[in-house]
């Protein structure tokens, strides 16, 4: 398993993006990683700052085939797009 979130700086240049949303998504982070942490599972939660389809490219290339799991969200176009072509 890897833990893994990825700042997208388009995603924060988006118009109903504000600093407020990206500390509250910080203050959640944290929270994960140390609940991944005390669980044993032997990862933190690995951040990267990058687009999307780069970074699981780079993983990809890294680490062989994986399996995505991942979480449907509610966003703007932007977003719906991203998750498209992931």
């Amino acid at each position: 398993m890897l833990p893994l979130w990825v700042y997208e700086p388009e995603q924060w240049q988006q118009p109903d993006a504000a600093a407020q949303h990206l500390a509250f998504a910080n203050e959640c982070l944290r929270d994960l990683d140390a609940w991944l942490v005390s669980k044993g599972t032997g990862t933190a939660l690995l951040r990267l700052h990058s687009d999307i389809i780069d970074a699981l490219t780079r993983i990809r290339a890294q680490l062989g085939a994986f399996t995505l799991v991942s979480y449907e969200e509610t966003g703007n176009l932007w977003s719906y797009a991203r998750d498209k072509a992931v």
